[in-house]
């Protein structure tokens, strides 16, 4: 049998470890405490969407659309992405920057099922 204090010692150890694991896991790294500091993104993300007490949203899908383009050009999400843009631009009245991204998505997606939907929320 297991002399009692042997019993205690490894009760204390294993409350050691469960203790050190769960204040571990608390702690931010310095890595993480230190990508959290110099991350744009991660503090402008509520200024994002609050940009524009009007149209907030549509200024945070254009955010989030000129992300996508600068980051992932050329990938089957560009078509979408310039579309959400020019019905952004749409909706916020934009008329300049609207045509330029409905000319871009039309020279370089002249079949794509948005132009239908763009079209349809200019002439309403």
């Amino acid at each position: 049998m297991i002399a009692l204090p042997k019993l205690n010692l490894i009760i204390l150890l294993a409350f050691a470890v469960w203790y050190a694991v769960r204040w571990l896991n608390r702690q931010p790294t310095k890595v993480a405490r230190h990508r959290q500091a110099e991350s744009p993104r991660a503090q402008s993300a509520v200024e994002d969407s609050t940009a524009c007490r009007v149209c907030g949203a549509y200024v945070a899908a254009v955010n989030r659309t000129q992300y996508a383009l600068e980051n992932f050009a050329r990938t089957p999400a560009t078509e979408d992405a310039l579309a959400i843009q020019t019905m952004a631009y749409k909706k916020m009245g934009m008329q300049k920057l609207y045509e330029d991204t409905l000319r871009i998505l039309t020279l370089n997606f002249p079949n794509s099922a948005h132009l239908e939907e763009i079209k349809a929320l200019s002439n309403s």
